[in-house]
């Protein structure tokens, strides 16, 4: 039983009953109202059920709202509500997983679509955006398999070949690539995945003009989505029309303003085009949008270090390196021990080894450890520092140092040489900084990388 208010909710004038808990979806009116009644005392166990259904399902609606119009934090937000309502139903798993991998959110879209996955085995939307996100992941092999389990729960599934374009894109296997575009434009060319990725596939082979009516098309499926538009604007960037590339990639910023890649790539692309101011405020508003993304830090360095403004090269490129360091630490997806036998059997404690799995199918073996004779493992886990940070952060910051009247020799070595443990190889500029600043603390001569004949 339902008990009727007396008062109808101001934004549902034309309710008999109050609109709550959700106001905002009052449109229209009496239908929504009927549907979502205030919870009073003399309601049944089943009228609740029924009412937490209903949310669940206005959350899902809502969030598919929101990705349309483009509001993609917002819409993985919302599903989130529909995960805390519903924890044990598939889809908003599965849809929040797909935005994620538009946010770059890679780790956690894998999480999420994994779950969907493991609640509905046999959905091949599942299927598809769990494959998508372990291709975004680097598990190439993996995701060719997951795509292909969907196609066999449904033959026609659009999402499967235009995911399976991508991938094949990716490995560089082009024939195939082509021949799961062509498939998906035969099911559904109105599908804006499915232009997107054939985009991808003649970008990939330098084709820009073939893959630019392929991405605007995209666009023009679906105008909000800001991914589109990055994508797009890549590709102007990489034909040479950087006029329209910084279109796009301002319009990507406008559909989403804290994503800091399209800053990264605006910025980029008004420097490529001889304008550095612009690149500078462009990389400085994404810093402030997002300051744990590291290329636009290593960009804004690289500006300042070739405009001779070695100042805030100098200032910036520390900023650079850590923030790299930290995304590495970001991508670590489990630690996992492994046992490794040295020495005879028997009651010997044997070490453990303990080794890390990260992004794109990459492990880093981080040392050995003893278990105690109670065959507990009680130690602390350090990561060595290894680096992480791209190769020319390290020594165009020690070359900097170098170019400074005097040379700050002092500074500089460190970053050299930090450097040249990183790549000893002989093309490594970091040596040409040892000629300015030498010092008995790197290796005589660099690592050849031609045998001799």
């Amino acid at each position: 039983m339902i008990v009727a208010k007396e008062k109808p909710h101001e934004l549902c004038n034309s309710c008999n009953e109050l609109c709550e808990p959700r106001p905002e979806l009052c449109s229209p009116c009496d239908e929504l109202c009927k549907l979502h009644p205030m919870p009073t005392a003399t309601r049944d166990a089943d009228s609740f059920a029924n009412e937490g259904d209903g949310l669940f399902y206005d959350d899902i609606s809502t969030g598919d709202i929101f990705f349309a119009e483009g509001r993609v934090l917002k819409a993985i937000s919302v599903y989130q509500q529909a995960i805390d309502l519903n924890p044990n139903n598939d889809l908003p798993y599965s849809r929040q997983a797909q935005l994620l991998v538009y946010h770059g959110a890679i780790g956690q879209a894998l999480i999420q679509a994994e779950k969907a996955v493991l609640l509905n085995p046999t959905n091949p939307d599942n299927l598809a955006t769990y494959c998508w996100a372990l291709d975004w992941e680097g598990h190439y092999g993996k995701a060719l398999q997951t795509c292909q389990c969907a196609l066999e729960f449904e033959p026609n599934h659009v999402l499967s070949y235009a995911y399976l374009t991508e991938i094949y894109t990716d490995i560089s296997i082009w024939d195939k690539a082509t021949e799961m575009g062509e498939m998906a434009l035969s099911l559904d060319p109105n599908h804006p995945d499915v232009q997107h990725n054939m985009g991808y596939l003649f970008q990939r082979q330098a084709q820009y003009e073939q893959a630019t009516e392929h991405y605007e098309q995209a666009i023009s499926l679906k105008p909000n989505q800001a991914w589109y538009y990055q994508s797009a604007g890549r590709n102007y960037f990489l034909w040479g029309k950087y006029d329209e590339a910084i279109k796009r990639f301002r319009r990507a910023i406008r559909l989403a303003p804290v994503n800091a890649l399209n800053y990264d790539r605006l910025g980029w692309t008004y420097y490529s085009d001889g304008d550095p101011f612009r690149a500078i405020d462009a990389l400085e508003q994404g810093i402030q949008a997002d300051p744990y993304y590291a290329r636009t830090w290593g960009r804004l360095a690289t500006i300042y270090f070739q405009r001779q403004n070695y100042e805030q090269a100098i200032n910036i490129f520390p900023k650079a390196i850590a923030v790299s360091e930290y995304e590495f630490l970001s991508k670590v997806r489990n630690i996992e021990i492994t046992i490794q036998i040295q020495g005879k059997f028997g009651t010997e404690r044997l070490p453990i080894l303990v080794q890390l799995n990260y992004q794109h199918n990459k492990s880093e073996i981080v040392g050995y450890v003893i278990p105690h004779k109670s065959k507990r493992l009680n130690t602390v886990i350090a990561i060595p520092d290894k680096n992480r940070a791209p190769l020319e952060y390290y020594y165009t910051l020690g070359l900097v140092y170098t170019y400074l009247n005097p040379p700050e020799c002092e500074s500089a070595i460190p970053w050299l040489i930090k450097a040249v443990n990183k790549e000893p190889a002989a093309y490594n500029p970091a040596w040409h900084g040892f000629n300015t600043c030498p010092t008995n603390d790197i290796p005589l001569t660099p690592t050849a990388t031609i045998e001799e004949p």
